[in-house]
């Protein structure tokens, strides 16, 4: 008797030990779409549940956010669907730090919203059962979403885990304007230095020249950093983003171009314009908000931004132009992929309304309505309609303290949502609709998402990433303000290599396979 109990504690141990049991939280546990919603849960139609439920929500709150229990949006949303929350809305600053005291917590929120969740995270609070798998959810009480998988195949290939399973929504931006930078040239003075928009590297490099001659206290040509000034260029020599890293991709054919020759023909470019001080050196060093204020002197020449919103005083005096066409005939434009913010939406183990909240965040990728209810709210109550059709706040929401972000969470980015050209409005305006033109012939048709990497490789990937990036974005700079000779092109290479860019370009390729061939 005692050794049939001793072997039944032995067991139990094992199964807890190895999570090799069925118990909430453990890595095999029982799919929620396979269980049975409440009596009062409604699979269709508002609301989504009879009587109301409460929530809880842990959030990232950006600097253009109001408090969330403030929001006309949840709270009209709540009147909508019967579902309440207690908010947990965290600034920003210091969010990831909160958010991994969150994860160490035994009871954790219900979900997780605009919560920028990394993928390695999802891949590991998924697999051991602190986040629910959202697949069976999305197919049974998800028809908006899954067709936005149908739509866009690499949505969901996106989220999609190397285990088969989705445990993060990401947003999705259709419109091309909301995923590019521009690049924004001054009419005024264009037409006084008597030159048309540059249509090659040489032409860019002589307009550059002339701005400065002309007005030798203006900056011929700024970006906010460097990545971006890398960014905005880098098409001309044909190099693109890819997995959110700097990888082109060909017949599925995952190359990390760091070390390539065109690379390097590229930074001697820059090292060009920025020994003549063509670009400005604050591009090295500068606060986001010095940025804005250049912009908005509108005694830059060009520079690159994704939205008119933030030079509104001197919009008028620039208009976006296409990118340049390199040496070697290349003419691209990097863009973001349609994919955007994997991880920005979650359902924890301890939520006991998965179907309730997959409803929930459904309708907000309804592409029309529900799209439209997430980025304007109710025409009557937040916004009107103009004489040309177009959806207007109004003033009651544009005076609000922090304007439309009081009433919304879009602004500031990072919400789950569907971004549509209808919807586009409440972020972009006709100028960088225009602009947006400019670039589209150049982008690429498929854009992929950062992959979500094995959970046995995500490490050795971010340990070489650490290094690679500490370096390789070093040496970038140096390379552009002449502190490291070309001369040294070569030492630079064979540090990548001793660093592991050749097995990184493997973790890719391999990830590139499992997730989006």
């Amino acid at each position: 008797m005692k050794k049939s109990v001793l072997v039944l504690l032995l067991i139990a141990s094992a199964c807890l030990v190895f999570s090799g049991c069925s118990s909430k939280g453990s890595s095999n546990q029982a799919d929620p779409a396979k269980e049975e919603p409440s009596d009062d849960f409604n699979a269709e139609g508002f609301p989504i549940v009879d009587e109301p439920i409460t929530l809880t929500m842990f959030a990232s709150r950006s600097a253009a956010n109001g408090p969330y229990k403030d929001m006309f949006m949840f709270q009209e949303y709540e009147k909508k669907t019967n579902i309440k929350f207690d908010y947990n809305d965290v600034p920003a600053e210091g969010f990831d730090e909160k958010k991994n005291l969150v994860f160490g917590k035994k009871e954790l929120p219900d979900i997780f919203y605009k919560a920028y969740i990394s993928n390695d995270n999802l891949m590991k609070y998924g697999s051991s059962g602190a986040l629910v798998p959202l697949e069976g959810l999305i197919e049974k009480y998800a028809p908006n979403i899954q067709s936005i998988f149908d739509k866009y195949p690499e949505v969901k290939k996106g989220v999609t885990s190397p285990d088969g399973h989705i445990y993060g929504m990401s947003s999705v931006i259709e419109p091309l304007v909301q995923r590019t930078n521009k690049l924004w040239i001054n009419k005024q003075m264009l037409e006084d230095v008597n030159m048309d928009e540059p249509e090659t590297t040489d032409d860019l490099y002589n307009l550059l020249k002339a701005f400065k001659e002309k007005y030798p206290d203006r900056t011929p040509f700024l970006t906010s950093g460097v990545q971006d000034l890398v960014n905005g260029l880098s098409g001309s020599w044909g190099l693109y983003r890819q997995m959110g890293y700097s990888l082109n991709i060909d017949n599925d054919k995952v190359h990390i171009w760091l070390t390539d020759d065109k690379y390097k023909e590229l930074l001697m470019y820059l090292n060009k314009l920025y020994g003549e001080g063509l670009i400005g050196h604050k591009v090295m060093d500068q606060e986001y908000a010095e940025y804005i204020a250049q912009m908005q002197s509108g005694e830059l020449g060009l520079f690159t931004n994704q939205a008119a919103d933030a030079f509104p005083q001197v919009a008028d005096q620039y208009k976006g132009i296409a990118p340049v066409k390199g040496p070697d005939g290349d003419q691209g434009y990097v863009s973001s992929p349609i994919p955007r913010d994997t991880g920005a939406f979650a359902i924890s183990a301890s939520n006991e309304y998965p179907e309730a909240s997959i409803r929930w965040l459904d309708y907000l990728y309804d592409g029309d309505e529900g799209s439209m209810f997430f980025a304007y709210g109710e025409e009557g109550k937040t916004f009107e309609y103009d004489e040309e059709g177009l959806p207007q706040y109004t003033d009651e929401v544009r005076n609000l303290s922090k304007g439309t972000g009081s009433a919304f969470p879009g602004p500031g980015g990072g919400t789950p949502q569907y971004s549509t050209l209808k919807t586009a409005g409440a972020v972009n305006t006709p100028i960088d609709a225009e602009a947006a033109s400019k670039m589209e012939p150049y982008v690429l048709e498929e854009v992929y998402p950062a992959p979500i990497f094995e959970e046995n490789a995500s490490k050795k990937v971010f340990d070489i990433l650490d290094d690679l990036d500490t370096y390789a974005n070093e040496s970038r700079a140096k390379f552009i303000t002449g502190d490291l000779s070309f001369d040294a092109w070569d030492q630079y290479v064979s540090q990548l290599q001793d660093i592991g860019i050749d097995q990184l370009e493997e973790y890719y390729q391999d990830a590139y396979d499992k997730q989006f061939k």
